[in-house]
């Protein structure tokens, strides 16, 4: 494998992560009650340990990327 296809298939996995882990904290933003979290079961502890591990997908995608496609990325994201 070329160094440009791992990069590639690093970026596609992280991307979906990135979508993985999203999904995961909309839920756990919206679902009333109790509910085991990933990292906390104390909600707020939860979803803000979730925000930082996206944060941290972010910092890696952004090293990995260029920047225009980050920048498209990203506001994908955000729609």
């Amino acid at each position: 494998l070329t160094y440009d296809t791992i990069d590639s298939i690093l970026v596609q996995t992280l991307q979906t992560q990135y979508d993985e882990v999203n999904d995961e904290l909309e839920h756990r933003i919206w679902t009333k009650g109790g509910s085991y979290g990933i990292f906390h079961s104390n909600k707020r502890k939860d979803i803000a340990a979730i925000k930082a591990q996206l944060k941290a997908i972010e910092k890696v995608l952004k090293y990995n990327m260029l920047e225009e496609e980050f920048n498209q990325w990203k506001l994908g994201q955000l729609t």
